[in-house]
């Protein structure tokens, strides 16, 4: 098909065959389309209807989760984003069992927690312990590092993740 020529990268459409069978063909296209709109759009029930909202409102609670984050979690993400550490991926607010970890790199099986003043008092503290075990039982290491230490010595959490995977590694 050629190119319409105005860089949008759409493409002419061919008028049909003489024999009609482009027609048909463009034909069958829609049908299928619609076929898959319709199904798609059915009311979801039971076990899929659960299985699409623990998914949607997961996906939704992650992407609130890294709009929200702080200047200390955005200075970490810079530091680990795109395997600047390594090669090593890290995601942010992913998911790791019913918790959602500041940052996880799922290779290494490694999680960057970081921990504003709120961390301090005691509940909060108690809180972050159990949900730390919790992690280590799923097979996963856990880094907690305070705002005050990413702002004043950066370089000491992207040493811890590098220990880490020498000894993983290594």
């Amino acid at each position: 098909m050629p190119w319409d020529g105005c860089g949008t990268g759409r493409r002419k459409s061919e008028p049909p065959s003489p024999d009609g069978r482009g027609l048909e063909r463009t034909r069958a296209k829609r049908s299928f389309w619609r076929e898959r709109v319709r199904v798609r759009s059915l009311p979801l029930s039971g076990a899929a209807r659960t299985l699409y909202s623990m998914t949607s409102s997961r996906t939704d609670r992650a992407r609130a989760l890294r709009q929200s984050s702080g200047s200390a979690e955005e200075r970490v993400w810079s530091a680990v984003r795109g395997g600047r550490i390594d090669g090593h991926r890290f995601r942010r607010q992913h998911p790791v069992g019913s918790y959602f970890a500041d940052f996880a790199c799922d290779p290494l099986r490694l999680i960057i927690e970081i921990d504003g003043g709120v961390h301090r008092l005691d509940e909060v503290a108690a809180r972050d312990l159990e949900r730390q075990q919790a992690l280590e039982a799923l097979g996963w290491t856990v880094i907690r590092v305070t705002n005050d230490q990413v702002y004043e010595a950066p370089e000491r959490l992207i040493e811890a993740v590098r220990l880490h995977a020498q000894r993983l590694h290594g």
